[in-house]
């Protein structure tokens, strides 16, 4: 009984450390393989430490000038 939720644990590290890792070059499904394999929390610390997550900034939209609302609305 006991091993069924050290099993059960195991996959939901490996999953969250998969959602972490979704952002970084690895992806959400090489993360999950990596933490599959290796232990989650080993994994966490190889993303943590060696992959930079991407930016998901987005730089704001350049407001349109007065003159060209007008020539728009014409």
């Amino acid at each position: 009984m006991l091993s069924m939720y050290l099993i059960t644990a195991y996959v939901y590290l490996a999953l969250a450390v998969a959602y972490l890792g979704r952002r970084t070059r690895l992806g959400f499904f090489r993360s999950l393989m990596l933490s599959l394999i290796v232990t989650p929390v080993l994994a966490f610390l190889v993303l943590f430490f060696f992959f930079r997550a991407r930016r998901l900034v987005r730089e704001p939209k350049p407001k349109p000038s007065r003159w060209h609302r007008q020539e728009v609305a014409k």
